[in-house]
């Protein structure tokens, strides 16, 4: 548990609510979401009823006891509780991808990711 809320981050409602906002402003109204640092899926317990009626969501979360939350949380999202590394995703397989980035001081583990940011 403690690991966990070292890593952490969750956004704020106010913004969740902004992002959606803007999505609606321009135009999107539905399709394949993913949300590949879900936490307990603020994001799609924030998303309006005009998308999710329209919408299939995914979501990754690396922590058991999180990941095992949005799971009851959200039934209906298909969820994988896994490093989004390891999940099989395809290339544009997804409409809308949205997250809060976890920014902070972290060392990068895979090699071959940092020359990319």
């Amino acid at each position: 548990m403690k690991q966990s809320s070292l890593t952490a981050y969750y956004t704020d409602p106010m913004i969740i609510r902004q992002i959606w906002q803007k999505l609606l402003d321009d135009g999107f109204e539905g399709g394949r979401i993913l949300d590949p640092s879900m936490g307990t899926g603020n994001f799609f317990a924030a998303m309006p009823r005009s998308i999710r009626d329209k919408s299939e969501l995914y979501g990754v979360e690396l922590d058991s006891v999180t990941g095992a939350i949005a799971k009851q949380l959200h039934p209906n999202t298909h969820i994988e509780v896994r490093g989004f590394e390891e999940v099989p995703y395809q290339n544009n397989s997804f409409d809308l991808v949205l997250t809060n980035v976890p920014f902070g001081n972290f060392r990068i583990a895979d090699k071959t990711m940092i020359n990319l940011i």
